[in-house]
């Protein structure tokens, strides 16, 4: 429980499955990279990275939104263009990126679905170790 909210865990039963859900769902649904140092952290310590770039807008509070709904299963983040590499180009601000598989992909409102369904399906890895359980999630989300 968190305020007027209730995470169900379904994730796999090992002990640090449990207690990184626990931490993950305890902290804010979307955390702040100030510096590039952060970001290098958080890419090493994170198989798949959702950031949000860039300041307040509609698409802000759609983020918020999905990671409110979804952070039992991923981490989300927020940053200034300053916090992410050189290497990162993005077409215009805000946006919204996700970090996986050595890359990149940004969401695009026009050509992707709503933002909630496209993190939904990027939130896996592009090859996975799998398991009864990550088999179980993709089959849920269409993918």
């Amino acid at each position: 429980l968190k305020g007027d909210l209730a995470y169900n865990y379904k994730g796999p039963r090992t002990k640090d499955d449990i207690v990184e859900f626990a931490n993950r769902v305890a902290g804010p649904a979307v955390r702040a990279l100030p510096s590039k140092q952060m970001f290098e952290h958080m890419m090493k310590r994170h198989d798949v990275l959702f950031v949000y770039v860039g300041g307040d807008s509609p698409l802000k509070e759609k983020y918020n939104d999905a990671a409110s709904e979804l952070i039992v299963y991923t981490y989300f983040f927020s940053a200034s263009e300053e916090a992410l590499p050189e290497s990162v180009s993005l077409p215009e601000l805000p946006a919204v990126v996700v970090f996986k598989d050595g890359g990149y992909f940004t969401y695009d409102e026009y050509e992707d679905s709503s933002l909630s369904l496209w993190v939904n399906k990027e939130r896996f890895q592009g090859y996975l170790q799998i398991d009864g359980f990550t088999l179980y999630e993709l089959g849920e989300t269409g993918g």
